[in-house]
């Protein structure tokens, strides 16, 4: 096995994330966009008001960014590759839907626990009827 191809994907991903997190967290609180607290929670929970929140787009980002040029580099860009990272962005943007409606809407409640499942569930089926096309 060449220890290359293990490593770089590795370190791409590790130092994409490493340099954009602080980016990330610095924009969030320059823009002072941060979680709500509700008030009826306990007391010790304000501390956290303000704190940045959708840091997952951080490792969504590094996560696809990798997938892609490792994929290019190896020759394995494939449809199954494209398909998982399909159903990976899609389940990211399920993430930040959830934590969008927190910051930006102000509320302290993101998307119900339902549409998270539906969210879920209809990733799941495209990620189904198109890898069964692709057997095919």
């Amino acid at each position: 096995m060449d220890w290359t191809k293990m490593i770089l994907p590795i370190a791409s991903g590790f130092a994409i994330t490493v340099i954009l997190t602080p980016l990330f967290i610095g924009y969030f609180q320059m823009k002072k966009y941060g979680q709500e607290i509700r008030e009826e929670g306990p007391k010790w929970h304000n501390v956290k008001a303000g704190t940045p929140t959708m840091g997952g787009l951080v490792f969504l980002v590094g996560s696809v960014i990798t997938s892609v040029w490792v994929g290019l580099w190896q020759t394995e860009l494939t449809p199954s590759l494209l398909i998982l990272l399909f159903v990976l962005m899609l389940y990211g943007l399920l993430g930040f839907l959830d934590d969008f409606i927190k910051v930006f809407k102000k509320q302290n409640m993101g998307l119900t626990s339902m549409q998270k499942l539906i969210g879920q569930i209809v990733g799941a089926l495209v990620f189904y009827l198109v890898f069964c096309m692709k057997e095919t």
